[in-house]
């Protein structure tokens, strides 16, 4: 009997779903992302929005770089998010995809990470033009950090928010659903300006005036109004992973926590 069958060697099997590395993922998702018409559409509105607001009354000077883009970008991005999120259920090619080396929780954080693309865009656009309306001196009240981000950060949010209405309501009319009705959330908290403005999404901080003139800011903490929707957009994160995680209990404090925190930021804005 030959020694190779008396002690045979173990051969080491290979993994059948061997780890796909993230990034290569996200940056390929974040690209077909930016690049989606809705994307382009709304991008190029947003930027012609920008530069007609640029020689116009202070209030729409202001308003244009730390709120017009959440308007003017936010729903095109929300739905584009959401379409590539299911493009393969709606090709038909989920079944084929299950066996394939990188799982749907990864493939899910690798969108997440590709939200940023869209927010990244925004952000260009909103730097470039604080930067022009600051050296043309046409703020009467020059904006901070805080209302600066405030535009990319609610564009982060759309797309996340798309992303996690694709894996949670893979349906064609969920995500128009949403937006219809974070359209009228955020026209409820339009009308009532001195109390639950800032629970908005889309929060105009500059109070209106007929002629677009400067007549001051509404009531609210800027700063918590940020922490506020860094909050919902860690939400929507938690939830889209949560869908397809395997260990949900991690993710479950998580997002407890965070609804925690986001709530406290919440109430203490409002005035």
């Amino acid at each position: 009997m030959s020694t190779t069958a008396a002690f045979p060697m173990k051969v080491p099997i290979p993994d059948a779903h061997p780890r796909r590395p993230t990034i290569p993922l996200a940056l390929a998702e974040g690209r077909r992302l930016v690049l989606h018409p809705l994307t382009a559409a709304g991008l190029t509105l947003t930027v012609v929005v920008t530069l007609l607001s640029l020689h116009r009354a202070p209030g729409t000077t202001f308003d244009a770089v730390t709120a017009a883009p959440t308007f003017y970008f936010g729903v095109f991005v929300l739905l584009a998010a959401n379409l590539v999120a299911t493009r393969d259920g709606r090709s038909g090619a989920a079944e084929m995809l299950a066996p394939t080396p990188t799982p749907a929780q990864r493939r899910t954080l690798a969108l997440i990470l590709a939200a940023a693309f869209p927010a990244a865009c925004c952000a260009v656009i909103v730097l470039l033009a604080d930067a022009y309306l600051r050296a043309d001196g046409r703020y009467v009240v020059a904006p901070s950090g805080w209302y600066l981000a405030q535009s990319p950060l609610t564009i982060f949010g759309a797309a996340l928010l798309g992303i996690m209405v694709a894996r949670w309501l893979p349906y064609r009319a969920a995500p128009y659903l949403v937006v219809i009705t974070v359209v009228i959330g955020n026209v409820v908290a339009s009308n009532h300006p001195e109390t639950i403005h800032a629970l908005g999404l889309y929060v105009a901080w500059e109070r209106f005036v007929p002629a677009g003139g400067w007549a001051g800011f509404y009531p609210g903490s800027v700063v918590l109004h940020t922490s506020y929707i860094a909050g919902l957009c860690a939400l929507a994160a938690i939830c889209a992973l949560a869908r397809d995680a395997s260990h949900r209990t991690p993710l479950v404090v998580a997002g407890l926590a965070t609804v925690a925190v986001t709530g406290v930021s919440a109430w203490m804005q409002l005035p």
